[in-house]
C-alpha cells in the first residue's frame, strides 16, 4: 500500500473522530452549564430544585438538538461550508470608469 493512501485514511479517520468528539463535548457542556445555572438560581431564589430541573431539561434539549444537527448526513455548519458567505463581508461593487 502506498504511503499516501495510508496517510489519507488516517486523516479521514481523525476527522471523523474529531467531529464526534466535538458533538459529545457540546452535549456535555450544554447539560452541565444549564444545570449549574439552574442550581445557582435555586440558591439565589430559595427554591429547592425547580430551576435545577428546568436547567437540566433545557440543557438536555439543547444538547440533543446540537447533536442531532451534527450527526445528520449532509448537514454542516455555515463556517464549514466552502461556499458560505459571511454577512460581514463587503458586497462586491462594480467600478465605473470616469471619462473626462
Amino acid at each position: 500500500m502506498p504511503p499516501e493512501d495510508k496517510e489519507t485514511r488516517l486523516r479521514e479517520g481523525s476527522a471523523s473522530y474529531i467531529k464526534y468528539w466535538q458533538i459529545g463535548f457540546e452535549f456535555v457542556v450544554s447539560v452541565v452549564l444549564f444545570t449549574l445555572v439552574g442550581y445557582w438560581l435555586d440558591g439565589r431564589l430559595g427554591t429547592v430544585v425547580l430551576f435545577t430541573l428546568v436547567g437540566l431539561a433545557l440543557g438536555l434539549a439543547g444538547g440533543t438538538y446540537s447533536a442531532y444537527r451534527g450527526i445528520l448526513p449532509g448537514r454542516r455548519s455555515r463556517a464549514a461550508r466552502p461556499d458560505s458567505k459571511d454577512s460581514n463581508d463587503p458586497k462586491p461593487t462594480t467600478q465605473k470608469k470616469i471619462v473626462d
